[in-house]
């Protein structure tokens, strides 16, 4: 599982692991009965504290996204792409108003927002 942290960024090191896990569920990266690596495993590779990543853990294993298998490990539940449907919006609504809130600061118009998106949806899109 390969997830990013930005310690520069402002959102908290727990909300950052929780959306990457549900991104890699809604791309297909993680699939339904995939293990996920330990709490104490996951916690030394990101180099953060054990208690984020517990946090991370926690919420998603309360909002059905992954479940535990007693001793056996933490497993991305059968529902979880079910469940990412309902939220792809306020996926990419999050990270779009992140980008806005740069583009403001660095005194770029709606206008430029519009070709910056359209230049890159197509540069992704017609590869």
């Amino acid at each position: 599982m390969d997830i990013k942290i930005d310690f520069h960024k402002g959102k908290p090191i727990y909300e950052q692991i929780i959306e990457q896990i549900k991104l890699m569920i809604s791309t297909g990266t993680l699939q339904p009965n995939d293990k996920i690596p330990t709490i104490r495993n996951m916690a030394k590779k990101l180099g953060v504290n054990p208690g984020t990543v517990a946090k991370a853990y926690r919420d998603l294993l309360k909002d059905g996204y992954l479940i535990t298998r007693g001793s056996g490990g933490t497993y991305i539940s059968v529902n979880a792409k079910k469940l990412l449907e309902k939220e792809k919006s306020k996926l990419i609504i999050q990270e779009i108003s992140e980008c806005i809130e740069k583009a403001k600061l660095l005194g770029i118009t709606k206008d430029e927002i519009f070709q910056i998106l359209d230049k890159e949806w197509n540069n992704i899109c017609l590869r």
